[in-house]
């Protein structure tokens, strides 16, 4: 997927991977009762070519009883979302971020590069 972004940027959805989680089950649960099972890198690249940002992938770390992911990235209507996930026998927590706001999708011919110059980066 790509999207135009209000300072004139593209935003590229990379690869997709699956969010592990332990007690609360597979996927994170939106305020609006949805649930994402997967996260994905995304690219924030200039009109000109530029790697401007780069998204990561999800991360998970362990800390005593608790369980963290960090760096879930998604697209939720028109704005990069990320969420930072903190999990333990008697709670998660959810914490979204908006990092972009105001993406426009668009499709792959309104891009003005191949698009896997910069997915195929990592």
């Amino acid at each position: 997927m790509l999207w135009k972004t209000r300072e004139g940027n593209f935003l590229i959805e990379g690869r997709q991977f699956p969010i592990h989680l332990s007690g609360s089950g597979y996927g994170v649960k939106l305020r609006d009762g949805r649930e994402i099972t997967t996260a994905a890198e995304y690219f924030e690249v200039s009109e000109s070519g530029r790697l401007v940002k780069t998204f990561s992938r999800p991360n998970t770390t362990t800390l005593e009883d608790d369980l963290f992911v960090q760096n879930i990235y998604i697209v939720v209507g028109s704005e990069l979302v990320r969420f930072f996930v903190t999990e333990n026998a008697q709670n998660t927590s959810v914490n979204p971020a908006q990092i972009i706001r105001g993406l426009v999708a668009i499709g792959d011919y309104e891009f003005p590069f191949d698009a896997k110059t910069f997915t195929d980066r990592t």
